[in-house]
């Protein structure tokens, strides 16, 4: 049988030892491993992309919503005022003094000789604005109100003695028109009367002036 001989056989032997060499397979388990990390970064960046775009998008739409939230708290409290406005406008129509009965009532409680000179009506309204709300600066709301002040001034004469006048007084506070509302003494207040002069259209008779004051109860609305 002849003998072979290979004359490769060293450099197929050293071509052996080199692809199994440890130290190029460990070039090529780090260059694995750089890639699964620059993917796994590439994939992270994608993912805090996505994060971010959704973010951003996420704020536009909640300031979008907050601009028509303020927009319906505004329109909320507009709202509100002008309902309570409406209200206190309708309660006044319905509370408000009508003077034409208490110049009827007036009539019946006359007493001889008091002669009216004139009448008058003070009528003060006194306006509080209220206080708007801000929930930031922990203000709560005040609403807004007015205070009636109603006096009615009845300037008078009397030729009589001067318990007509207490008389004429009495018949006031105590006609129905008026019992409901001038409600004690304090009410009714009568100015003391001037001194007794003679009548100029007529020189036998003398008089004297006085004033009543009616106050109204204060109404707030």
């Amino acid at each position: 049988m002849p003998l072979q001989i290979n004359l490769l056989a060293e450099q197929q032997l050293e071509e052996e030892m080199r692809r199994k060499d440890p130290v190029k397979r460990g070039y090529w388990a780090a260059a694995l491993v750089a890639v699964l990390a620059l993917i796994w970064v590439f994939s992270l960046q994608m993912t805090l992309w996505v994060a971010k775009s959704t973010t951003a998008r996420a704020k536009i739409e909640l300031e979008s919503r907050e601009k028509k939230a303020s927009q319906v708290r505004t329109n909320l409290i507009t709202t509100g005022n002008v309902e309570r406005k409406l209200q206190s406008l309708n309660e006044l129509a319905v509370n408000r003094v009508l003077w034409a009965p208490v110049l009827d009532a007036l009539q019946f409680c006359m007493v001889d000789n008091i002669q009216v000179l004139n009448l008058r009506v003070n009528q003060k309204y006194t306006v509080d604005p209220g206080v708007r709300a801000n929930v930031r600066a922990g203000i709560k709301e005040v609403s807004a109100s007015s205070r009636e002040q109603i006096v009615l001034l009845i300037n008078a004469k009397c030729y009589a003695a001067e318990d007509q006048i207490m008389l004429f007084k009495r018949n006031i506070q105590n006609h129905a028109n008026f019992k409901s509302v001038f409600t004690n003494d304090n009410s009714v207040r009568m100015t003391p009367p001037s001194l007794r002069q003679q009548d100029p259209a007529d020189p036998s008779r003398s008089f004297v002036t006085f004033s009543l004051e009616c106050y109204y109860p204060e109404k707030v609305r």
